[in-house]
């Protein structure tokens, strides 16, 4: 294969489509990626390690990239001051007698 050939493969080759409902990696200027800088149906999210678990943490207000890099970067100012929480998923509401929600008697409840 000659010099010539080998670049309109190249120059050919697809880059990889955005997928809905799945967080898309979003490109720079340059075209590479900005490292955890995700992208999910129009939203900005960062995606870091914090306290030992992975995070997607929103971007609020960020509509274009340059938008989303200012924020990404205090949330990593506030990762390395150690002030970062990450939120947690809510627990299950449960009633002091040990039972799940729903009504205190659970014989009343008829179908």
């Amino acid at each position: 294969m000659r010099h010539s050939e080998a670049q309109c493969i190249a120059a050919d080759a697809k880059r990889p489509r955005k997928r809905a409902n799945q967080f898309n990696r979003v490109s720079g200027r340059g075209g590479k990626g900005l490292r955890g800088l995700r992208e999910r149906n129009g939203d900005s999210y960062a995606q870091m390690r914090v306290s030992g678990r992975q995070a997607r943490l929103r971007l609020e207000h960020a509509q274009t990239v340059p938008q989303a890099v200012e924020p990404m970067q205090v949330l990593k100012r506030q990762k390395r001051d150690g002030t970062l929480k990450v939120p947690r998923w809510k627990t299950p509401h449960t009633n002091p007698d040990g039972a799940q929600g729903g009504t205190e008697n659970p014989s009343a409840v008829r179908n």
